[in-house]
This record gives structure tokens, sequence and C-alpha cells, in this order.
């Protein structure tokens, strides 16, 4: 043999001491099983049939592992021709079991089962996904998902190692009392049951699993989500048990749980932590049972769960979870009948109060007092406090008698009833009620009986029209001031818009007024009437000193009443001038403050030039 061909086969040795033994497949079984290629025979048609039938093949053998793991994939199959390595569906292992010992640890192995899948599970753990990281997928949907019937009532699925995943399968009971469908053990933390379905028995009167799924204690980080339950047999306990210790980190979301649970179809009775509970629904068909229970001081969240069982204010019992979002409803109410949240059924009986509402809750602060720091909702009583109740006392208030038929005593109520300064004008505020606030003819003539308001009952000057209009509308301030008076003549101070009440005080400055004469005369008013506001006042040299105050003809000191100065109405935008009859003013300041309320809708007053 020559060189080169020694050196051919040397390779060739090599290549298949790495690659190990090579199986071909005979075409023919491939033929078999995928179907021989019926399409058309030619043209376009022809290549896109083709190219469907490789999308199809590739499917098959594999190409749905795509972002679920990188590690070996497995096939089971029950209705495999020839059991073979468990590598194809041609040589698929026909048990769950066998597959899952064909897997590695943390290798992101996959397992898929095929639709139509079916093992009768007969013996103590019939399968142990006891491989960390492994994913269990069923194919097929509806009744062609694969299915694992319980035949003793010790079998069960065991989720033995964490981060274990199992995805589109179904269970079923196949006798009365199997003890779980499946059983979580510690180990399994982080694992997902996912989209699987726990059918209701073989015998729908005599089968069930006694709880369905089963936490060990410390089998933290599970997800359980999208599965859905039916229990029509009165045996079962639970359907996700949680009751055999402590649990972090629980997440059960998405499910859909049905059947007559004896406690509940979520439970557990001990103080597991950091829960999320959320977005599912369940039903629970035994009397005086919950539907959804965490007692034991259980903490986390419940959120926009639907619950329904036949006691309203205990269908769920959160522990110390945070709620929002939740539906109780009555599981025998009518079925037609639009179901509301809990708290708004009531307890029965006279005085009765709504249910399921938290004490010191914003629905039991709305509708007790606090006195004595807590809100207690039972203090509530429909009797006396509800809309009906408090509409039959002002009934009887307003036929001048009480609820029990007795005419209230002259004088119940009396100024002495109400305290002093009870409204006083800081509880009202500024244009609090103005024209606008009062209908045209809201109060006429009619309204008043007879004598209503006798005029003894007014004292005198009670109330006059400057009065009343400015209790209605509080007035306001604009002020002009002259820092040196020598030689003043005639002006303007305030120009008037529309009509106005008025009503002017003047405050000598720092320098006092004086004049050449000591005769010269002020006078406040009016072009038509120039001492309308304030009379003529003398500027002699000894009133008019500084800081002297100026309401009346006698302006002196620097406190004054203002009794005497009246408010003055002035009509068609009349300015305010302040007029001297001699020009020989010789020094002084002068600031006048005008109080104003407008009569007319344009009435206004503004410093003038």
């Amino acid at each position: 043999m020559s060189w080169k061909k020694t050196k051919a086969l040397i390779g060739l040795l090599l290549v298949l001491a790495f690659v190990g033994r090579v199986e071909a497949v005979p075409i023919a079984q491939a033929e078999e099983r995928l179907g021989n290629y019926t399409g058309p025979s030619s043209g376009t048609a022809q290549d896109d049939n083709v190219k469907a039938s490789l999308d199809l093949l590739h499917s098959k053998v594999g190409g749905s592992v795509d972002n679920i793991g990188t590690g070996n994939v497995f096939y089971v199959d029950s209705n495999v021709a020839s059991e073979g390595a468990g590598t194809s569906w041609i040589g698929a292992k026909d048990t769950l079991d066998e597959a899952v010992d064909l897997c590695t640890d943390n290798n992101g192995d996959v397992i898929y089962v095929a639709q139509g899948h079916n093992e009768n599970w007969n013996s103590t753990d019939s399968a142990n996904l006891d491989v960390i990281g492994i994913t269990v997928i069923g194919l097929g949907t509806g009744t062609n998902r694969p299915r694992f019937d319980y035949d003793t009532a010790d079998a069960e699925l065991v989720i033995g190692a964490a981060n274990v995943k199992i995805y589109n399968l179904t269970f079923q009971p196949g006798l009365t009392a199997v003890v779980h469908a499946i059983e979580v053990e510690a180990d399994a933390d982080g694992s997902i049951i996912d989209s699987c379905e726990f059918l209701s028995g073989e015998s729908e009167t005599d089968d069930e699993f006694i709880d369905a799924i089963q936490l060990a204690t410390a089998a933290d980080d599970m997800i359980i989500s999208n599965n859905v339950a039916t229990e029509v047999t009165a045996g079962a306990n639970t359907w996700l048990d949680a009751s055999t210790g402590i649990v972090d980190n629980l997440v059960v979301i998405g499910n859909r749980v049905w059947g007559i649970y004896a406690e509940g179809g979520l439970y557990s009775n001990k103080a597991c932590t950091q829960c999320y509970i959320a977005d599912n629904e369940v039903t629970n068909l035994s009397t005086g049972i919950a539907a959804i229970t965490f007692s034991g001081n259980a903490t986390g969240t419940l959120v926009n769960n639907y619950a329904s069982s036949d006691t309203p204010g205990t269908i769920i019992d959160p522990g110390y979870m945070q709620q929002t979002g939740n539906v109780e409803t009555d599981e025998g109410a009518n079925e037609d009948a639009d179901q509301a949240p809990a708290w708004f059924g009531a307890a029965a009986g006279t005085g009765a109060y709504p249910i399921n509402v938290e004490d010191d809750s914003l629905i039991a602060k709305i509708l007790t007092m606090d006195n004595t720091g807590v809100a207690t909702i039972a203090d509530f009583s429909n009797a006396t406090m509800s809309l009906e109740a408090l509409n039959v006392d002002l009934d009887a208030i307003l036929a001048d008698t009480g609820t029990d038929g007795v005419v209230l005593a002259a004088d119940a109520i009396t100024a002495a009833k109400i305290a002093a300064d009870a409204i006083t004008n800081a509880e009202i505020a500024n244009d609090a009620i103005g024209a606008t606030e009062i209908a045209d003819a809201a109060i006429d003539a009619a309204t008043f009986a007879a004598g209503a308001i006798a005029a003894a009952g007014i004292a005198d000057n009670a109330l006059d029209a400057a009065t009343f209009a400015v209790a209605i509308k509080p007035p306001q301030v604009v002020l002009k001031a002259n820092a040196d008076l020598t030689g003043y003549d005639d002006a303007v101070w305030f120009t008037v818009t529309g009509d106005v009440l008025v009503r002017i005080v003047g405050v000598v400055g720092s320098t006092g007024i004086t004049s050449s004469s000591g005769t010269t005369a002020f006078t406040l008013g009016t072009t038509e009437d120039p001492d309308a506001i304030i009379a003529s006042t003398v500027v002699d040299n000894g009133d008019f000193a500084a800081t002297d105050v100026w309401v009346d003809n006698n302006p002196e000191d620097d406190a004054q009443v203002m009794t005497a100065t009246e408010w003055i109405v002035l009509g068609g935008g009349a300015d305010i001038t302040l007029f001297r009859d001699v020009d020989d003013i010789a020094a002084g300041t002068l600031t006048l403050y005008c109080y104003w309320v407008p009569l007319s809708t344009d009435g206004a007053v503004v410093a003038g030039p």
C-alpha cells in the first residue's frame, strides 16, 4: 500500500474514533413516518409545496427548540413502533422517566412528549424530574395533549431538581384518593409548571387528586402559571397545597381552578413570604370553605383574582398579604346576574353593615366615625345611618315632628344652641355670594310668610342699604399720595367708572399741612358737589398736623373713629376731587385711602392721574 493511501486510512480511522458509531436511517422508514410526497409534479406550485414540506420536516426534527435550551433534545412517544435511543421521533423512548435518565444536569436538555402520548402510572414516583434545568414540553392541543393516568394512590410526578419546567401536559386520576399529581420537592427551587391541565377523574363520582400539587418546605421561587384544574369529586383537599412548610417567592398567576375542595383551591396555612398571587380564577364548591386561603401570616400581594365560594366575606383569606383588584362572588348566586365585589354585600339582620370592608379603610372612614382612633365598620348600622334612614329623619324635621311622631319642642333650636362666632367672616370667602349667585326673583315677597320677620325683631338701623351692599361684596381699597402740597391746586385724586359706594379717609404724612393765610379750606367731593364726601375743613396751621387723621372737618390726632365717614353713592362715573378755596397752601404731605364697592357691573375706582 502506498504511503498516500496509508495516510488517508489513518485519517478515516481517527474521524471514526471521535464521532463514534454512525447510524443511517433507511429512507423507507422516513417515508413511512412522514408520508410519501404527493404534491404537484412541477412548476411554482411544486416549489411552494416542497418548501412547506421542508418546514414541516424541520419542525418535526427539532426546529421548535429555538430559545428553549442549548442542550440535547430527547423524544417520548408511547405510540413509537420500536423504542430506540430517544434522540429522534423514530427512535423515541416510550416513557417520560426513561427520557429523563438521558439528560444531564445544567445542560439545558429538552424533552418533547408526542401528541397522543399516554402513560398509565401504577408505582410510587412514577417519573422523577431529578435533572437540574431540564424542560419537558408536551405537543398537541385539546385531547391530543400527552396524558398521564394515575392508577395507584401513590403514583405521582416528582419534580426533584431545580429549574425544571413542564409545559402542556395533562394529568388524570384513575381511582379514589390519589395523593398527588405533582410533588415538588425541596430541591426544586426555581421550577415552573405552565399550561398544564389537571383533569377530573376517569370516574367523576369517585376519582380525585387529594392535593393535586404539593410544595415541600423550602421549595422556593416556584412559578405555577396558566394551568387549568377541574375537580368534581368531594374527596379533594386542594389543587395547590403549600401547607407542608414555608416557601418563599411563590408565584401563582393566570390559573383557572374549579372544583370541590375541602380546604380551598389555593391553600397555605404557613407564613410563606413574598408571594405573588395574581389573575387567577378560583371557584370552590365546598360549603363554607374559602376559595383562596393564605393564612398563617403569609406576606406578598394578592392582585386581580376572581374568587367564588358560597360565603361572601370569607372567600379570600389573604393572611398578611396586600390586596388590590380582587373580586369575590357567591357561587350560589344566579349565574345570569352581574356579580359585584363582596363589599357591596351586607351582613344579615337589623343594623347590617357592609361585609369584607377592612376597619379603618377608606370605606370604613366614610361610613363611620373613628372616635376611638379606628373607624370600625361594625359601628355602621343601616337601620339608622343609611341614606334611607337619614331621609326619614329629614322628612320628619321638615314636617316638624320627630321620628316617633312627637312634635319638636318650642325653641328646640335657639340662638343659645349655636356657639358664638360659629360662622364668622373668615369662613366666607371674598365674593362667595355675588349678584350672579342669586337667581332673578329667587326670593320674592310670597316666599316670606306674613310677619315672618317683624320690625321689632330688627334693631334700629340694623340693616341699611350701604351695609347690605358691603356685606354682600366686601370693599376694595385704593390709595393716592401727594408728597408735597406746596402751591396745590384742585385735582382729581380718584377716577370713577359706573356707579359705586365710596368711603374715604385721609392721613397726613411726616410734614403737616399749612397755608399762608391760615384760613384756606379743603373739601372732598365731586364737581357737582365739592363737599359731598368730607365737608369744608380749614387749614388753620394747627389741624392737619403730621400723622393727623382726616375723616371730617376736624382733623386731629393719629387715631379717629370711622363712623364719622359715611358711605357715599357716586353715580355715573363722578370722579373724586380734592378742592382748595385759596391758592396759598404752603407745605404738607397727604395720603387718601378710598374704600369702594361696585354697584353697577362696570363700577370701579382707580387712583387719579
